[in-house]
């Protein structure tokens, strides 16, 4: 009887043949595809390929002759897989999933260089790190017969890089100015300095207040989760225009008007008289008033909107002098027909 021991397979490449009866001459034959290791002994190896292999044994002392066959089986099928993958690595997603369609293997997942696979012995797995090509190896535990795949991981780590920007500057009578993102359809948050203030602060435009100096921008790309930070400078002139309001004499009998002024030029002016008092220009730097009292002063830069105000007092001196002649009454005669009189005053500087 011809036999056969075991199954060709991707690992066992050869099977052992034999024969049950010793002392004879021996001839194996490999069907078309195979093979034997040594055709002329009573135990050999048959490779290559499964079917029938002959065996012809010849009795040496009377020359009779017998002939008969054993099956050799194999199993070679290759465990033919599909590596998949679920979703796309991101900055938000930092691990996908991996996996073989085939079940009951050995499993070799490797990553490309700079990515990594979460356990590479499994049917399933995890991505991260690194798109790329992942390679997958099965092999079947039973015939060693193994199958290599790979499968494409995408990745979005895109920066939604951007420009945030300020149109104008804070002052006195602009209390907001815009600020804007160059980059549209991301999640946005606008930070502002101490002390300042922005409209709203979750829109790609808005409005700076309160303060200038650095407000900062981050926005966040809802695709892939990835983000980035930038700042605008805001400016401010809040500069008060402060002056001084200055009167020049005194108004009297005979001065019946004096001049104001204010150092500062440049600027838009608003004189105001008090009760009684009137006022020449009342928008111009310097004007002339009559009247005393105190007169106000509002200067107002037309650059930035900033105002300031003060007052200037023009005084009056119209108080009549006191004088007293003597004698206070004289009769003239014809002896004598001029009188000295004398005029005493207690008011200073009377001429």
């Amino acid at each position: 009887v011809a036999s056969t021991t075991g199954t060709l397979t991707c690992t066992t490449l050869t099977v052992a043949l034999n024969s049950t009866l010793t002392g004879m001459n021996y001839t194996w034959t490999a069907p078309a595809g195979g093979s034997v290791g040594t055709a002329n002994t009573q135990s050999t190896t048959a490779a290559g390929i499964s079917g029938n292999y002959s065996l012809t044994v010849i009795n040496p002392s009377n020359g009779c002759s017998y002939t008969t066959t054993t099956a050799v089986s194999q199993n070679t099928v290759i465990p033919t897989t599909v590596a998949s993958v679920t979703g796309t690595l991101s900055c938000s997603t930092t691990t996908v999933p991996l996996n073989s369609t085939l079940s009951g293997m050995n499993y070799t997942w490797t990553a490309p260089a700079g990515g990594s696979v979460g356990t590479a012995n499994t049917q399933s797995t995890s991505a991260s790190g690194l798109g790329g090509s992942y390679s997958l190896t099965v092999i079947n535990p039973v015939s060693g017969c193994s199958y290599t795949t790979s499968v494409s991981v995408s990745q979005n780590t895109v920066v939604p890089t951007t420009v945030a920007s300020v149109t104008g500057t804070l002052s006195c009578s602009t209390t907001t100015v815009p600020l804007n993102s160059t980059l549209s359809g991301m999640n946005y948050t606008w930070t502002a300095p101490a002390g300042g203030s922005v409209g709203t602060a979750n829109t790609q435009s808005t409005s700076a207040s309160g303060l200038g100096g650095s407000y900062s921008l981050t926005v966040v790309n809802p695709v892939n989760g990835c983000s980035y930070s930038t700042t605008t400078a805001v400016s401010q002139n809040t500069v008060v225009p402060t002056t001084t309001a200055s009167t020049t004499g005194i108004l009297t009998c005979t001065v019946s008007s004096v001049d104001l002024n204010s150092t500062l030029s440049g600027m838009n002016y608003t004189w105001t008289a008090p009760s009684g008092g009137s006022i020449v220009s009342a928008n111009t730097q310097s004007t002339s008033v009559s009247g005393a009292g105190n007169y106000s002063l509002t200067v107002l830069n037309p650059s930035n909107g900033c105002t300031y105000s003060t007052t200037t007092t023009v005084t009056q001196n119209t108080v009549a002098p006191t004088v007293t002649v003597s004698p206070n009454s004289y009769t003239t005669t014809c002896a004598t027909p001029t009188v000295q009189l004398t005029a005493t005053t207690s008011t200073s500087s009377v001429t």
